[in-house]
């Protein structure tokens, strides 16, 4: 039953008919008012329906002065309530049934005992008493009278019960977010009810008082309960499992229950809940709004869209457009019709397979069990509706003892934009993981629990899922269809990632994309992957799941376990993904759909790790430096950095959530920690402690942060992709040079592969962990009583998105309170609707009242030259809190300016630094006028090693007007001591990034002889020379320089004879064409 009916399901109420708890009849009922009470309904029309304990059928309590609240039929109550609409009529009776007027039967009914046998069965609650053979020219018109009061009656009641419903979501929701215990939520229920029960029995009677009724109202608006398996993974048969549905079942292989309980929520029923509510569509169906980014075959070839902000931007959702394109016909996979196999056949199978005796009948052979069958291809057609998924899979603790392990399989919409995809109300939990349970160091300890999951996505591509679509969409109406649903791609940390793919963690071929080939570190047996020079300019090839299908299939079939460890480490998988079962549905690739997520994989590790050796690095040399104090340097160096840490001067966006503090708490810090330190606040503290290598390695790592975190939230283009590839490869370099190859972990490799996920998937925000990890936040906080624990998380969380459902189509859009002609708002929501109606800013707050002195004035006018200086004068002046103001590279992103707050504006076609003093709202005859009141600041020098400017306080008062200011900066009071006031570096945060060209970053050169290489000189364009030899001791290479001929274009001929030495950092790239001949005379240019 539907939430917008009103109307409370009758299963509400326990077998016997009255609400559990309570008691209805006659006896125990409260008595009622003569009048009316809080509803507003007159007591003569109220009455309520109703089962009691004591009556087993319908029954209503009458709230006449005679019955006062006694269980009689609906057709009494009515005629207690309405005596002048039921009066007597003339009817022809026969002498064996003869009818008494019916109101005469009120006083009798009155003085008898009322008894199950005295209630009227619902085919007579309409008053027609007579036999069907008896009822000859009987008048109507007085029932349908009474049935149409019947109705106004029952709308009135539908209005209350409506009101109880959102009372009662209202208090679920309540309990999810303050984590309410079942005690404190009962007592809360009680005292709720006796609030809005009070004068008002009826709703009384309605009411749920408990835990235990709420659970039933969920169950009979709809809510589902998740399925419960069980699952055995015993030692007797570690390359097996079996999941079972009943709790009875025995393992086929061991004969034994299962051990592990595994509650799945699914996505079936999930999928049918969201295709019900009308927003939900909007949002799934994001990607139609965007289709020509995704739907031409232009988006598949090379780099495809130029910038690539959302997942459809990727060529991999335009490589699978048949799937939401209805101008495509597709045929649909089969599955081996065997039970015990099930294989699934692809599309190309059905195709190629041999034509069998009947027309249109294709002949088709499992290749897992050899079955022979027949089948007719299916083709359908895309449909824009079809659903896609982003899998996630992490470990946790959910108490503070790690003998209690648990884990998530979660799932976001693929087909939403990021904007809606990224909170954690877009988080749904496939199954919670006791991985406390599981067996260790099992290659197929997750694959039980990812089954039920690979089943669902297997039927539902297949099948498809019937639903009722609540939400016309381009051509499309609403009303029932079949969806399609798949999975997009699988992100997590590495060690997770590892985990669900099967790949060995940082094994001897650690890397799922190409294949490296690692080194054993020291006596340990853990591996580093070194040699990056060698391997930037010699990458490896890359892996292709068709060359790893047999071997894996191979390694699954192998019980020897010595052997199987030998193939596993040879081949760098443990064995096939059970992700692997979705290749043959789209092609879904475990060597590529499995991403790098760059919350773990940029501020976790290489930031974390890398800051960690370097802060070594400066202690050993402080300490080299002050070799008589023992330990001295070791604690100047980090209470320095401790101590110009808390000076940089966070703006308020950045404040609102973690920010890094002293590294005495540094093993405390997130990954959000990291990344703020590493960007904008490292450089600042570091550029005078580092060596120059060393700061430079440092650099590549605060420019990667700079683009993923900046910049690349709005879009990554081809350039874009490019630099961060090459930061990665310079970056990797230094890194074995400066730290050694102990430092070249599988997570520093992976940098130099974020570019392929991009160019795959789109920016690298689309499927970073962040939201997932904030997610784990409201599982561990969810109260339990620490036994099964993962039942209680799925239970909640299944109610918890239940209630999201039901409510989000009752609420209403908050009415702000705006003036659009003065450009202001009382709220930051209301400036947000001023802004996207297309204002360029909108002042924040309440107006208060003030003066300015003549001075200022005469500055105001000076800069609103169009206004007369006498309408000054007499001009209202109000200030305000802040400016908003949306940041001009992203419209989703906004900045709220106010007092105190730096930023950067343009004066006189020059970017100023300025401080906001005041904000001022200005009424100039009937006029609106803005302006902002600022302290400026004027630049005195560079800071090179940060590229920023110094800056010195220079004028006060200077009014400029909102719309001039660019972003916000910090300023952070400078180190260096100057003649004159306090200088500032300004932390330019905000700013477009950096590397404008990937040409501008330098990957260190690999010398190889006979290249031709373009060496930097004093000239601006660099020089071409061919490398004749290497001084590997001395990083000094021999150069023989080339000019280019004066009668051939394009052609470059020998300078001299003479061979110059040239280092190795001086070499900027490598020239792109051939020799001619072989003599190595003559270059022809390629760009030629």
């Amino acid at each position: 039953m539907s939430v917008g009916s009103g109307i409370l399901p009758l299963s509400l109420f326990s077998a016997r008919g009255s609400p559990r708890g309570t008691s209805t009849t006659g006896r125990d009922s409260v008595p009622v008012p003569h009048d009316q009470d809080i509803s507003g309904i007159p007591i003569s029309e109220r009455a309520s329906v109703c089962r009691c304990f004591d009556v087993s059928k319908d029954h209503y309590h009458c709230p006449c002065d005679n019955c006062r609240g006694r269980p009689v039929s609906r057709r009494t109550a009515f005629r207690h309530a309405h005596p002048e609409k039921l009066a007597p009529k003339p009817r022809r009776t026969t002498q064996s049934n003869r009818q008494e007027p019916e109101h005469a039967l009120s006083s009798s009914e009155e003085e008898i005992e009322f008894t199950e046998e005295t209630i009227e069965p619902a085919e007579a609650e309409d008053g027609n008493d007579l036999e069907s053979g008896d009822r000859e020219a009987v008048d109507f018109s007085d029932d349908i009278d009474s049935h149409e009061e019947s109705n106004e009656f029952g709308k009135r009641w539908s209005k209350v019960h409506e009101e109880i419903l959102d009372a009662l979501f209202e208090l679920l929701e309540l309990k999810n977010s303050r984590n309410l215990s079942v005690g404190c939520f009962d007592a809360i229920l009680q005292w709720g009810k006796k609030l809005y029960s009070k004068n008002n029995p009826d709703t009384q009677a309605i009411f749920p008082e408990t835990w235990t009724e709420c659970q039933k109202l969920l169950n009979d608006l709809g809510f589902e309960e998740c399925k419960e398996y069980f699952i055995c993974l015993s030692d007797e048969h570690r390359n097996h499992y079996s999941v079972m549905q009943s709790p009875d079942a025995f393992c086929k292989y061991c004969n034994q229950p299962g051990s592990i309980n595994y509650y799945y929520l699914g996505l079936r029923n999930r999928v049918v809940q969201w295709s019900s509510n009308r927003d939900k569509c909007r949002k799934m169906t994001s990607h139609w709004e965007k289709k020509s980014h995704w739907i031409m075959e232009d988006s598949q070839i090379n780099w495809g869209i130029n910038l690539k902000e959302e997942l459809w931007d990727g060529v991999r959702f335009a490589e699978l457009s048949y799937f939401w394109d209805p101008n495509k016909e597709w045929v649909l996979p089969v599955r081996c019709p065997t039970v015990a196999c099930g294989t699934i056949l692809s599309s190309a199978d059905c195709l190629e397979s041999p034509d069998a005796d009947m027309e249109g009948i294709k002949r088709m052979t499992c290749p897992n069990c050899y079955a022979c069958f027949n089948h007719k291809p299916t083709t359908v057609r895309g449909d824009p509706r079809n659903i896609a998924y982003i899998g996630h899979w992490d470990g946790w603790q959910p108490f503070q003892s790690p003998s209690h392990g648990c884990g998530a399989i979660e799932v976001s919409i693929a087909t939403m934009c990021k904007r809606d995809r990224n909170h954690t109300s877009e988080v749904y939990v496939v199954g919670f993981v006791p991985t406390y349970k599981l067996p260790k160091r099992s290659s197929i300890s997750l694959d039980p629990f990812l089954e039920p999951f690979v089943q669902e996505i297997e039927n539902g591509f297949i099948e498809g899922i019937e639903v009722e679509y609540a939400l016309p969409l381009q051509g499309f109406p609403s009303g029932p269809v079949t969806l399609r649903h798949m999975l997009l791609l699988w992100t997590g940390d590495h060690v997770a990632q590892c985990e669900v793919s099967k790949g060995i963690f940082c094994g001897k071929h650690g890397c799922r994309f190409c294949h490296l080939v690692g080194e054993r570190s020291g006596h340990t047996t853990r591996y580093v992957y070194s040699n990056c020079l060698e391997s930037a300019w010699k990458p490896h090839p890359s892996r292709h799941v068709e060359e790893l299908i047999e071997p894996l299939s191979d390694l699954d079939q192998e019980e020897r376990q010595s052997i199987k460890q030998t193939l596993a480490k040879d081949l760098g998988f443990k064995g096939t993904s059970i992700l692997h079962r979705l290749y043959p549905l789209y092609g879904f690739d475990f060597t590529k759909d499995f991403v790098i997520d760059l919350q773990h994989g940029l501020p976790l590790n290489p930031v974390k790790h890398e800051f960690e050796a370097l802060l070594n690095l400066m202690e050993s040399t402080e300490n080299s430096d002050v070799a008589n104090e023992e330990d001295t340097g070791s604690r100047h160096v980090s209470q320095d950095i401790s101590e110009q840490l808390d000076c940089i001067p966070w703006t308020s966006e950045l404040a609102a959530s973690r920010t890094p503090k002293c590294l005495n708490r540094m093993g405390f810090w997130k990954a959000e920690d990291w990344q703020k330190y590493a960007y904008p606040a490292s450089e600042f503290i570091l550029y005078d402690k580092l060596p120059d290598k060393a700061f430079s390695l440092w650099q590549c790592l605060c420019r990667m942060v700079e683009l993923v975190f900046g910049d690349g939230r709005n879009g990554w283009t081809e350039n874009m992709a490019k630099t961060f590839h090459k930061l990665a490869l310079r970056h990797n370099i230094l890194v074995e040079d400066v730290l050694g190859k102990e430092e070249c972990r599988i997570t520093v490799h992976n940098l130099i592969h974020v570019n392929e996920c991009v160019h795959r998937f789109g920016c690298p925000d689309n499927y970073w962990c962040w939201v997932f990890e904030r997610a784990v936040s409201g599982y561990v906080n969810t109260p339990t009583n620490k036994r099964n624990i993962e039942c209680t998380y799925a239970t909640k969380e299944l109610q918890k998105e239940f209630l999201m459902m039901k409510r989000s189509s009752k609420q209403k859009e908050q009415l702000q309170e705006v003036c659009k002609t003065k450009m202001w708002a009382k709220t930051l929501e209301g400036a947000v609707q001023l802004v996207n109606s297309g204002l360029q800013y909108a002042l924040v707050g309440a107006l208060n009242k003030t003066s300015i002195d003549n001075t200022s004035l005469e500055a105001l006018s000076q800069l609103f030259c169009q206004i007369p200086v006498d309408h000054w004068t007499t001009a209202d002046v109000y200030t305000c809190r802040s400016v908003y103001k949306p940041v001009q590279k992203s419209k989703d992103d906004h900045v709220l300016y106010k007092a105190g707050d730096a930023a950067l504006v343009e004066m006189a076609d020059r970017d100023i630094a300025i401080e906001i003093r005041r904000i001022f709202l200005l009424i100039v005859k009937m006029e609106p006028v803005q302006v902002i009141e600022v302290d400026t600041y004027r630049k005195v020098a560079l800071q090179q090693k940060v590229n920023a400017d110094l800056v010195e306080n220079y004028e006060c008062s200077v009014f400029i007007v909102p719309s001039s200011i660019k972003r916000k900066l910090m300023l952070l009071p400078a180190r260096e001591r100057l003649p004159g006031c306090q200088k500032y570096l300004v932390i330019d945060y905000l700013r477009p990034f950096i590397v404008s060209d990937h040409r501008q970053v330098i990957v260190p050169y690999l010398p190889t002889e006979n290249d031709m290489v373009l060496v930097q000189g004093t000239d601006s364009v660099p020089w071409q020379g061919r490398i004749n030899g290497y001084d590997r001791a001395h990083n000094i290479v021999s150069v023989v320089f080339y000019v280019e001929d004066r009668n051939e274009r394009g052609v470059w001929v020998r300078e001299s004879r003479r061979t110059d030495r040239v280092h190795v950092d001086c070499i900027v790239g490598v020239a792109r064409g051939n020799w001619i001949g072989h003599s190595f005379l003559a270059w022809r240019s390629a760009e030629e």
